[in-house]
């Protein structure tokens, strides 16, 4: 910073250097003629012809030449006293604000002038570095501009990770200037770089309210302030803070409240919360305001279908926002949606165009395979066999034992002990589907296991499906009558096992484009992000138990990484 400093102090006397003798000079032109004319003034015609008939009369032209050799070579002591001087002061004021120092010039340049007594028009101001001629002016407010030196290089040490020096730096601006915004965002910028690179919560943490200090600082430029609050946001929401999501996102709407995407965004931290009302509120008046914005259709359109459950108005609307193209609605959900509820509407062509378009777009694996949490180049097919899955071992091990497994959940049937629950409600289209759970998420239901013991201790040492974080182990029961919806599991890392234990002739499951039934001791497996419907047209129960188990090409540092489903 020193040397930047000296450099500048170094142009401005080079270019005061240049002003000055360009003054002196004219000064001495002015003298001269002042010579020429006072010496023209003082001789009377007799004096001059006196004077020119002797031939002893002075040579002006060598008199003012030596004059300008004086001028310019040697400088009156006044005159390099002032120049001296100047110097002196132009060094000093670099230790002040550089928008005062440069006025302070500007100001001394022109007493200058006025001290060498000249008649030439005043010189212009020397060029000023100014705050709207900065760089980053937009995000740098007057008291930050005046450590816009120390800001910037430590937010370049940032973008370089050198962390310990952006901090120190950042801290040294701060024990000025406590409220600094730029110092706080650059901290905040900091650590979250640093808790996405560790995986840390702490870092995550500090990230956030680091941002917060510059979102609660009313000085706090536009530019910078709608960067803070939008990192803020995100952030609070990936660390689960939604009460603080929700408190930024509001400071931007009272800084900004004609921004109809920040209200969008508002919107969808409701959904995040759960606050399906308030979010469908949101979405409304939007449209209410600006009926063709479709961000807000295709979110509209979400909430109508899936909480409300009014497809037909929830498929209008997905429909609009979808074939808005806006940013935001090229999004696997809400091609999803749209072509289930098609779908569910009998317009099952129409479906398929929706879920063709959104393969090409790369939202889905293909038409069939719409899974939304996904890993490449997993191996894709409808059906698998025992082989196939590489677990054969275990399967088998788990058929033999298939009769133990029966009884044990035929004991827990029981309509009076009502224990079994509801399978997802939104996927029957008619009938009655119920579930046990004795493994989820990787994690034992001690509860049911103790109440089916013997199915749990087979199952046991099958670790690729008791510790699958994205899959389930449970028995299924399915009655008469009932009918479920085309759908896709949500994921393509595991396989879906169903070993038959009271299968009817009737019961029907479809995969992709092939149907099968079940055999009573045997596994059938599927892969369940191809869609598959299920249908039981008899009158006697079904029921499996159905085992989920990782993908056979995933590494175990994969499984060990993905997120539980």
């Amino acid at each position: 910073m020193w040397m930047r400093k000296l450099r500048k102090a170094t142009k401005m006397m080079n270019s005061l250097k240049k002003k000055t003798q360009k003054m002196m000079t004219m000064t001495t032109v002015i003298r001269r003629k002042g010579k020429r004319s006072s010496t023209t003034v003082s001789k009377t015609p007799d004096s001059a012809g006196t004077c020119a008939s002797r031939g002893d009369c002075p040579d002006s032209r060598e008199d003012d030449d030596d004059d300008d050799d004086d001028d310019e070579d040697e400088p009156s002591s006044s005159t390099r006293r002032r120049i001296k001087r100047r110097r002196y002061a132009v060094l000093a004021a670099l230790d002040d604000d550089d928008d005062d120092d440069d006025d302070d010039a500007a100001d001394d340049a022109k007493k200058l002038e006025e001290q060498l007594e000249t008649s030439v028009a005043s010189v212009k101001k020397l060029p000023l570095k100014n705050r709207n001629s900065y760089k980053r002016h937009a995000i740098t407010n007057r008291d930050d501009h005046k450590f816009r030196d120390l800001l910037d290089s430590a937010d370049f040490l940032v973008e370089k990770h050198d962390m310990d020096k952006a901090f120190a730096i950042y801290e040294q601006v701060l024990s000025t200037n406590p409220k600094s915004p730029r110092a706080h965002f650059g901290m905040a910028r900091a650590y979250d770089i640093q808790s996405e690179h560790k995986m840390s919560n702490k870092m995550l943490e500090l990230a956030i309210h680091s941002y917060e200090a510059v979102v609660e600082n009313d000085d706090t430029p536009d530019e910078l302030f709608r960067q803070a609050a939008d990192r803020l946001t995100e952030r609070a929401r990936f660390r689960g803070w939604m009460v603080k999501a929700v408190k930024a996102q509001r400071a931007l709407l009272d800084r900004f409240p004609d921004d109809l995407n920040l209200l969008n965004e508002f919107g969808v931290t409701f959904l995040m919360m759960g606050r399906n009302d308030d979010a469908k509120k949101v979405f409304h008046d939007i449209l209410e305001i600006d009926p063709s914005n479709g961000f807000a259709q295709a979110h509209y359109g979400f909430i109508v279908k899936v909480v409300d459950g009014d497809i037909e108005e929830g498929v209008k609307y997905l429909r609009k926002g979808v074939k808005s193209k806006a940013p935001g609605t090229q999004d696997g959900r809400f091609y999803f949606h749209l072509g289930d509820g098609l779908q569910r509407l009998g317009r099952s062509a129409e479906a398929y165009r929706v879920y063709e378009e959104g393969a090409e777009l790369g939202l889905f694996l293909s038409k069939y395979q719409r899974s939304l949490y996904n890993v490449d180049s997993l191996i894709s097919r409808p059906w698998w066999t025992v082989e196939q899955t590489t677990y054969g071992r275990y399967l088998k091990a788990i058929e033999k034992q298939w009769m133990i497994i029966r009884d044990e959940g035929l004991s827990v049937l029981d309509a009076k002990t009502q224990t079994f629950e509801d399978e997802e409600e939104s996927l029957t289209e008619k009938g009655d589907w119920k579930q046990f759970t004795l493994y989820s998420k990787g994690r034992r239901h001690e509860r049911n296991c103790a109440k089916t013991p013997r199915t749990c201790k087979v199952v046991e040492a099958f670790t690729a499906a008791t510790k699958c974080t994205r899959g389930q182990i449970k028995f299924s029961v399915m009655q008469g009558g009932t009918r479920v919806w085309p759908h896709c599991g949500p994921t393509n890392c595991r396989l879906r096992g169903h070993l038959g234990l009271v299968v009817p002739a009737e019961p029907r499951i479809r995969v992709a484009n092939e149907t099968r039934a079940w055999k009573q001791g045997r596994f059938v497996i599927f892969d369940d992000s191809f869609e598959h419907e299920v249908w039981h047209d008899g009158q006697a129960f079904r029921l499996v138990l159905i085992v989920d188990m990782w993908h056979p090409d995933l590494s175990p540092d994969q499984r060990q990484q993905l997120s539980p489903i």
